[in-house]
């Protein structure tokens, strides 16, 4: 998460998204991943189903968007609070770990580790600018509701270049075992997991 407030961008607008844009913004999410392997199928009804689904009487899932001027979608990215549904207590870190931390803040004062979950990330054409906003505004503006942004992703995605990831910040990487009907398409990139 950020610790200061990144520099406005003139013209963007990063904001919840409202009822009446989930079926574009669907749409958009269907569209973008359509391609890649293992992809989801969205539409308005089952967006609207996922932002609703909640074990609490407030929402645990949010969709962000960041829009132009003129109020056109640049960019999306659907975010949920799993910290408030399970953490991650880090009790002990070995001596070079905590030096490490000094320095990159990913383990918070007090060991408790609260991750907000970035997915259904999708960005217009020539609108990278645009989505590295988005990110980064959240990162600051979630920041009180998550101690860690995290957002699982083939490395070959356009979703990628969001980030930007420092080299020397943390990073994981998983192998997953997948049993089919459909056979994977080595050259195909894995949608969000």
């Amino acid at each position: 998460m950020r610790r200061r407030p990144p520099r406005p961008r003139a013209g963007l607008t990063v904001r919840p998204a409202v009822d009446a844009e989930l079926g574009e913004i669907a749409a958009t999410i269907d569209a973008h991943y359509a391609g890649h392997d293992f992809a989801r199928r969205w539409n308005q009804a089952r967006l609207a189903g996922w932002l609703a689904a909640s074990p609490f009487p407030d929402p645990v899932n949010h969709y962000l968007v960041v829009t132009d001027q003129s109020g056109r979608l640049l960019a999306g990215l659907g975010l949920h609070e799993e910290g408030r549904l399970s953490s991650l207590l880090i009790t002990h870190l070995p001596a070079h770990l905590r030096a490490a931390n000094a320095v990159l803040h990913v383990v918070p004062r007090g060991g408790r580790m609260r991750n907000l979950i970035a997915d259904k990330a999708w960005f217009a054409p020539g609108q990278l600018g645009a989505a590295r906003y988005l990110w980064e505004v959240t990162r600051w503006e979630w920041r009180n509701a998550g101690t860690s942004l995290l957002l699982t992703h083939d490395p070959r995605s356009p979703v990628h270049d969001v980030i930007a990831a420092r080299p020397w910040l943390p990073t994981t990487s998983a192998t997953v075992a997948v049993r089919s009907r459909t056979p994977m398409r080595e050259q195909a990139i894995v949608e969000q997991l």
